[in-house]
C-alpha cells in the first residue's frame, strides 16, 4: 500500500473518530431527544404541564360542541405522550393568554408567532410550524394592496402578530376581540380590509360558504410559530420542551398533525439538528466513497501489477477487467452526485393513499400480483420528478402564473428521467411518465393533459389507474381552505370525467369499489401494501 494511500486513511480514521465523538447525537437521533435522568425528575417534580390556548383562533384551537379543538389541541396530546405527565389546557380570548402568562398562570402558550418584539418578552421553543398574513378584502374592493389601503380603517385581532405589525407601520387599525369579530366587521362594511394569519381567514370564510372575498397572502411576512414560556420561566422547561418537539418531529407526528390540519403541501419547518445531520451524512457519504475509491484503486492496481508479472499471456484481459472495474467506480461516483443532488421535498400519505386505491381498482381488473406490484411502486413514486420543481412554486399560496405552471407540467418527463437506470421496470417508468395524460388526449382548457404524448389506449394501464386515483386521493383529502369530499361526491364527480379526462373502464371499476374504498381507514393503506409486498417476497 502506498505512502500516499496509508495517509489518507489515517487521516479519515481520525476524522471519522472526531466526527462520531462530537456528531454522536445527530448521527444518533434518539441521544438528541431522550431525556437525561436531571430532566425526568424535573418533569416528576412539575407535575404538570399548564398551558393557555386561544379560544377563538381556528383551525389552530378553538371550541366546537363545547370542546377545545385545533390543530394545538392534538399537538398537545402529543406532548402529553411524550412528557409522561398531564398536561392541562384552558382557553381564554388572546389578550387574556397573554396576560395570565405574564402572571404565571400557566407554563406554556400553545402557539405564538415569533417575532423580535415578543422575544424580548417571552422565551420560544424550537419553531413547528411556519405561518404567513393575509389581507382580506371583499370582491367588489378595488384593491387589497396594503399601500393602498393605508390611512383607511383594517380591522385585525387585538393583540395579533398581524396587528402589531401593522401598527408598526402607522396603518389605522380597528382592533377586534377575535377575529370572527374582525370579519364581522368586514361584512357589514365597517372596515375596507381585515389582516389575519392566512390559515385562519380561509377557515373562518370557507366555514361559512362565502364567495364573496378575496384572501391574498402579503408578500415577506412569513414567520415563525412556537410555544412561548414567559420570560422568566426555567429554561429547564424550554429544553424539555424542544426534545419533546424534536421527538414528534423525527417520529412524523408533526408531519402527521401539518397534513391532517392543513395539508401535505405545509412548509416543514427544518430544524438545525437536521441540517447539521445532513451536513455530517454528507462529509461521511463522501470520505467513505473516497476512501473506497483509494483504496479500490489501489487494489486494482497491486492486481494488475502482481497478474501482469506472473500471467503474461493473459495481460490483455486483464487490462479489460481493469477498464471495467474502472468503469463500474466512475458510474458509482455518478451515482452519488445525482443521489446528493436530488432532495426529496415531497412526503407523507399521499403517495400511499394513492397506490392504496390503485391496489383496489387493480384487483377489480384482475391484474397479475407482479402487475399490481408494479403499480404499486409507480403509485408511491408518481410525483417523484418533482423533486426538480422550485419549492417557492410548489409552496405557492395562491394561483400559480403560466410559466410556474409549466414548470409543474415537467415533472413528469423529469421523473421518467431519474427512473431511467432502473432496469427491468419499465412499467413503473411508464406510470410517471403518462399518469397526467388525459383520455381524450386534450391538452388545454382548465385540467389539460400533458406531456401530451399519449392519448386513449395508447397511455399504459398502469397510467390510466394511477390518474384516477391521484384525483380521488386529492378530492378525498381535508385541505385547509375546504374539507375533504366524501368517497361518494368524488366518485360522482370522477364519473362525469369518463370517456373525458379518465379511461370509462378504469372509473367503471372505482365505482364498483365504491363500498370497498369508503368502509377502509385511512391508516390501512401502508398494511395493505405491506401484505402485497410480502406475498410476492420482494
Amino acid at each position: 500500500m502506498s505512502r500516499l494511500v496509508k495517509s489518507y486513511l489515517g487521516f479519515y480514521v481520525v476524522m471519522l473518530v472526531v466526527v462520531l465523538v462530537w456528531g454522536a447525537p445527530l448521527l444518533f437521533p434518539t441521544l438528541a431527544y431522550t431525556f437525561t435522568q436531571a430532566e425526568v425528575r424535573f418533569l416528576e417534580e412539575l407535575g404538570e404541564l399548564r398551558v393557555l390556548a386561544d379560544r377563538n383562533f381556528p383551525p389552530f384551537t378553538y371550541v366546537r360542541e363545547g370542546e377545545a379543538v385545533g390543530y394545538e389541541i392534538d399537538l398537545m396530546r402529543e406532548l402529553e405522550r411524550v412528557l409522561m405527565i398531564p398536561v392541562v389546557v384552558e382557553q381564554d380570548t388572546w389578550l387574556e393568554v397573554r396576560a395570565r402568562l405574564m402572571q404565571g398562570d400557566a407554563h406554556v402558550v400553545s402557539g405564538m408567532r415569533i417575532t423580535p418584539e415578543r422575544r424580548m418578552l417571552y422565551q420560544f421553543t424550537d419553531p413547528y410550524l411556519y405561518t404567513l398574513h393575509a389581507v382580506i378584502t371583499r370582491r367588489e374592493s378595488p384593491t387589497s394592496d396594503l399601500e393602498v389601503l393605508r390611512g383607511l380603517p383594517i380591522a385585525a385581532q387585538a393583540g395579533s402578530a398581524t396587528a402589531e405589525r401593522l401598527v408598526g407601520e402607522d396603518h389605522r387599525i380597528v382592533p377586534k376581540a377575535t377575529p370572527a369579530e374582525a370579519f364581522a366587521a368586514l361584512a357589514r362594511g365597517e372596515v375596507e380590509a381585515w389582516v389575519e394569519q392566512l390559515w385562519v381567514a380561509r377557515y373562518i370564510i370557507s366555514a361559512k360558504d362565502l364567495p364573496f372575498y378575496t384572501i391574498a397572502p402579503l408578500a415577506g411576512t412569513q414567520g415563525e410559530y412556537a410555544l412561548a414560556l414567559w420570560g422568566q420561566a426555567d429554561p429547564q422547561l424550554r429544553r424539555v420542551l424542544n426534545k419533546a418537539l424534536y421527538r414528534l418531529h423525527r417520529h412524523g407526528v408533526m408531519e402527521e398533525i401539518n397534513s391532517r390540519w392543513f395539508g401535505p403541501a405545509v412548509a416543514r419547518v427544518e430544524h438545525h439538528e437536521d441540517r447539521l445531520r445532513q451536513a455530517l451524512f454528507l462529509f461521511l457519504g463522501a470520505g467513505t466513497l473516497g476512501v473506497g475509491l483509494v483504496v479500490s484503486n489501489a487494489y486494482l492496481q497491486r492486481r494488475v501489477e502482481t497478474q501482469t508479472r506472473a500471467l503474461r499471456l493473459s495481460n490483455t484481459a486483464l487490462a479489460r477487467q481493469h477498464k471495467r472495474m474502472q468503469d463500474m467506480l466512475i458510474n458509482t461516483a455518478r451515482a452519488f452526485g445525482v443521489a446528493i443532488e436530488v432532495k426529496d421535498i415531497y412526503t407523507g400519505g399521499h403517495s400511499h393513499r394513492v397506490a392504496g386505491v390503485a391496489y383496489f381498482i387493480a384487483k377489480q381488473l384482475g391484474l397479475t400480483e407482479r402487475q399490481m406490484f408494479e403499480l404499486c411502486l409507480g403509485s408511491l413514486m408518481h410525483d417523484i420528478g418533482k423533486v426538480g420543481v422550485p419549492e417557492a412554486i410548489l409552496n405557492k399560496n395562491g394561483d400559480l402564473t403560466p410559466d410556474e405552471y409549466e414548470y409543474v407540467k415537467q415533472h413528469p418527463r423529469l421523473g421518467h428521467e431519474i427512473l431511467r437506470s432502473v432496469e427491468g421496470y419499465e412499467a413503473v417508468r411508464d406510470i410517471v411518465l403518462y399518469h397526467h395524460e388525459r383520455w381524450d388526449g386534450q391538452t388545454t382548457g382548465q385540467y389539460p393533459g400533458y406531456p401530451g404524448l399519449r392519448r386513449g389506449s395508447a397511455i399504459p394501464l398502469g397510467a390510466r389507474i394511477v390518474a384516477v386515483a391521484d384525483a380521488f386521493d386529492a378530492m378525498t383529502s381535508e385541505r385547509p381552505y375546504r374539507r375533504a369530499r366524501s368517497v361518494s361526491e368524488a366518485v360522482a364527480i370522477i364519473q362525469a370525467e369518463a370517456g373525458g379526462q379518465f379511461n370509462p373502464t378504469v372509473v367503471a371499476t372505482l365505482i364498483g369499489a365504491e363500498a370497498e374504498l369508503a368502509a377502509t381507514e385511512p391508516n390501512r393503506w401502508p398494511a395493505i401494501l405491506k401484505d402485497l409486498t410480502y406475498k410476492l417476497r420482494v
